[in-house]
Order: C-alpha cells, then structure tokens, then sequence
C-alpha cells in the first residue's frame, strides 16, 4: 500500500512538468541551415535557403549542379545561386544598377 501511495505522489510532479512544456509548434526565428562543402560551394554554387520544389532540387543534385548536401534540422527546399550570378548581382548593386536576379 505504501509504495502504491508514493507512486501517486510522484505522478502530480510529472504532469505538471508535461503540463509547463510549450505546446503546438515552437517557431524557428532563424531558418535551418544547408550544408554544402565548403571547397566545392566555392568553386561552383553558394547554396541560399528559397522555395524551389524538390522535384527541380532533386534534378539539380542528378546532374551534378550540385552535390553533397547535408539538411539541417528540417528538409527545407532551397535555391541555388550560381557564383557569376551572386558576384554580377553584387557589381551591379555597387554600381547602383537593378539586381538582376539570380538563377533566372
């Protein structure tokens, strides 16, 4: 009987800690991050987070546009920007010109 009752007294400090967690969706400020390696981002594309349907994504990492990609905490869709088309956007914002935009 003892150990029943103090079994019943540990349940009400259980719920309560249940009951203190923050309930629905706890939204994320900063958007997860799209790993590329560093060396080949460089070389090919600057990998920036913007809607593109998977479908186009998965096309993209199929022939070879990009590759090694690695998904932060969620699978977020992304768009990549090539590097001539970030440095044109850039000279073109110095210059104070229309950006064009990236990946057309």
């Amino acid at each position: 009987m003892q150990q029943e009752k103090s079994c019943l007294e540990k349940m009400p400090e259980e719920r309560k800690k249940s009951e203190a967690a923050p309930k629905g969706r706890t939204e994320n400020k900063e958007p997860p991050k799209v790993l590329v390696q560093k060396e080949w981002a460089d070389k090919h594309a600057i990998l920036l987070m913007f809607d593109l349907p998977s479908r186009k994504f998965k096309k993209l990492v199929e022939d070879g546009s990009i590759r090694s990609v690695k998904w932060g905490e969620k699978r977020q869709s992304s768009r990549i920007y090539k590097v001539e088309d970030v440095e044109n956007a850039l000279q073109a914002k110095a210059e104070g010109k229309k950006v064009p935009r990236p990946g057309g």
